[in-house]
């Protein structure tokens, strides 16, 4: 993925044993040639499954985003054309993931540092590039899926409230609207949410607009508007973050409020980020990371048609995690939502602990401090004639005052903090499909 690489005309334009364009057969075959009547034998090869993304080739692998079933069939690729290149050999990076590496795009916003041994970032491809994966931690991990009987042995119960309500619309739907239940739990790499409704199949997510907020700061802190609809709450419930589930206008996502998002800062783009100010703006947004910066041909005076990408964290992801490992959420045939969201993508710098992003302003670099917790609610809401929202229901119900949620009857989520993980090996996908190709081809 370097830009010499993925910019290249002459490696753009080769062609692979498979008969596509692929940079990164153009620079073996380049190499290999360079190197005349000399072995070649590249010594680091592999590709992450992560959630996160670092750099994007136009025309072959990408460095992170995607699952373990993916990253089976493209590091084998990647095997093959080295084979088909002409090296004499090659060593696949790595054996195992390794928790505490760091990747340059979460680097700034991995604080304390010297705690990032200790959780598994999914956003940071150096962390993922093993055969052997260390996560799910048994005992500790749930599987989202759809099926809440896992929760019976961890997770803790935030909200049972009855299913009653709080403005039903009367059209067929409200049991959709119906909040009964709100769970949490804490693993080294989620924040794992359970809302239950009342509904009797699957929640029809065309007929009702979920919206999860966040505050993970606490204080006097975070956007207290909740975004498209009549909620305002008091300074000492602002949000830092809000999930969105909008079926009918297929959006599912982890959105940051607006000022205290760091990556524009990251990016260059804004000289300020990362401190959750207390504001009724009511803007939230999906965080980019800028990967693809062209900064190595900036920096030696060079032009490239390349537009610059990003990476945004917040775009969510249904399916099954048990099936796909980048999944984010599933919908039950019980009225039951199921989600996993990423520590980093929450601007929890440390889950292990309890650290969260927040920048001193006369330092250099970001911040983080201790937070006693998260205050977690949960509006229902349905879609009128004209677009706009109304609330049906919400969790906890009897937190919904005067048009905002009380601080006080917001429960506390405070998780458990840890200094040791004791984990399990697990093979990923790769170990066979790897294998079975360096029996095939490398002799």
């Amino acid at each position: 993925n370097p830009e010499f690489i993925i910019y290249d005309p002459g490696y753009i334009a080769t062609v692979d044993g498979k008969g596509v364009p692929n940079s990164y057969f153009g620079y073996l075959v380049d190499l290999k040639a360079h190197h005349p009547g000399v072995p070649l034998m590249v010594t680091e090869f592999g590709l992450p499954s992560s959630f996160g993304v670092a750099h994007v080739n136009p025309n072959a692998w990408d460095h992170g985003g995607y699952n373990e079933e993916e990253q089976a069939v493209f590091v084998t690729e990647i095997f093959d054309n080295i084979v088909d290149a002409g090296a004499a050999g090659a060593v696949v990076f790595e054996w195992i993931d390794e928790w505490f590496k760091r990747t340059w795009v979460t680097n700034p916003t991995m604080l304390p540092a010297d705690r990032g041994r200790l959780w598994y970032d999914v956003l940071s491809p150096e962390e993922s590039f093993g055969l052997v994966a260390y996560y799910p931690v048994p005992g500790w991990s749930l599987r989202v899926d759809g099926d809440p009987s896992d929760w019976q042995a961890l997770g803790e119960t935030l909200v049972d409230q009855p299913a009653a309500a709080s403005a039903p619309r009367g059209d067929g739907k409200d049991a959709h609207r119906t909040l009964v239940k709100l769970a949490a739990h804490a693993d080294p790499a989620f924040l794992f949410l359970r809302v239950d409704t009342a509904a009797v199949g699957k929640i029809a997510t065309d007929e009702v607009v979920l919206l999860i907020g966040i505050s993970t700061a606490g204080g006097d802190t975070g956007g207290r508007r909740w975004p498209d609809v009549d909620l305002n709450n008091p300074a000492s419930l602002g949000l830092e973050n809000l999930v969105v589930v909008d079926g009918a206008k297929e959006r599912f996502e982890l959105l940051t409020e607006a000022s205290y998002d760091p990556t524009p800062r990251l990016n260059g783009m804004k000289p300020s980020g990362g401190v959750p100010v207390s504001n009724e703006d009511g803007s939230f947004q999906l965080s980019a990371w800028l990967i693809n910066n062209n900064a190595q041909y900036i920096a030696e005076g060079k032009e490239v048609a390349a537009e610059k990408r990003y990476y945004q964290p917040g775009v969510l992801r249904w399916g099954d995690s048990g099936v796909d490992t980048l999944a984010h959420g599933q919908l039950g045939p019980n009225g039951v939502l199921e989600l996993r969201l990423p520590w980093h993508a929450l601007w929890v710098t440390d889950p292990s602990g309890r650290h969260v992003l927040w920048d001193d302003p006369a330092t250099a670099g970001f911040d983080a401090v201790t937070t006693d917790g998260l205050r977690i609610m949960v509006v229902a809401a349905a879609r009128q004639p004209d677009g706009s929202l109304v609330v049906v229901d919400a969790l906890p119900r009897e937190a919904l005052q005067g048009g905002g949620f009380v601080t006080d009857k917001v429960p506390l989520f405070s998780w458990p903090i840890w200094d040791t993980v004791t984990s399990q090996e697990r093979m990923k996908p790769a170990v066979q499909t790897l294998g079975d190709a360096f029996r095939q081809r490398g002799t």
